[in-house]
């Protein structure tokens, strides 16, 4: 069962899912969700599944470090859910970021980096300008526009005992519906429809996320200073996981990590 398909137009086109039911007005969004997290969770318990993911799994990360000098990885526990992709144009409005392969959450090294990059430059670079944007550390983990960063972010899946149990739905219920969506037109009858304490509220159910995923840091290049590099660049995503979050709806608390089981492995190329 792959959840991506589920929830994108690829499925959309089988008369008998869920997805197409929906969009038929048949059921409603919390109903598609529903079905699909059973689906998922009953695809997920069969040893099968299980057997195939381990191994998808152990060899994305061994190809990917095959090349590299130098790799740290940790494992990184949910300390809330969290939610990627809402931003994303869905045809169910709430859109999730799924793997399009295996159909399973994941944390993309592009969000790992972008979240450490600016938790770097705000917080860092306050007590130490060359950690600001621009500045020579800040190039060597992040890279600029005229060269690449010394240190890689891959992609971060969930583990395999994890999986099964990744998925669960959640439900937003703004109260002020018209009054925010006259705000947003920037219209002048905002009087007429002032927010009041019974306003009817308008659920918009949602997917959310929690598991444990696995970081994998590399670092690329003969530095003989590559396992301070890569502690720091560990650190400091560990830092940001905690106290930022990465995802969306971080103010709300969402996307809170715990970094654990910190590795450091080297091999000689």
């Amino acid at each position: 069962m792959n959840a991506y398909l589920s929830l994108t137009k690829l499925n959309g086109f089988d008369k008998k899912s869920s997805l197409f039911q929906f969009v038929g007005n048949k059921t409603t969004k919390d109903d598609l969700y529903k079905s699909v997290i059973t689906e998922f969770q009953t695809a997920w318990k069969t040893e099968k599944q299980q057997d195939w993911y381990k191994e998808h799994f152990n060899r994305f990360y061994e190809i990917s470090n095959r090349q590299q000098r130098c790799y740290i990885h940790s494992e990184l526990a949910c300390k809330s859910a969290f939610v990627t992709g809402q931003g994303r144009p869905s045809v169910l409005e709430t859109h999730i970021t799924l793997h399009p392969i295996y159909g399973i959450p994941y944390i993309a090294g592009t969000a790992l980096k972008g979240m450490a990059a600016h938790f770097c430059h705000r917080y860092l670079g306050e007590d130490e300008p060359r950690f600001k944007q621009g500045g020579a550390y800040y190039q060597v983990l992040f890279g600029s526009q005229e060269q690449a960063s010394s240190v890689c972010y891959f992609d971060a899946l969930i583990t395999p005992e994890t999986v099964k149990d990744s998925l669960y739905l959640n439900v937003l219920t703004p109260h002020h519906q018209l009054y925010n969506k006259i705000n947003l037109n920037q219209s002048s009858d905002v009087t007429d429809s002032a927010p009041h304490d019974d306003d009817t509220p308008v659920p918009v159910h949602f997917l959310e996320v929690r598991g444990s995923f696995r970081l994998e840091l590399a670092y690329q290049g003969n530095d003989s200073h590559s396992d301070e590099w890569l502690e720091i660049a560990a650190e400091i995503v560990s830092a940001a996981l905690q106290q930022e979050g990465v995802g969306g709806k971080t103010n709300s608390g969402y996307g809170r990590f715990i970094s654990s089981l910190l590795k450091q492995e080297k091999q000689e190329l």
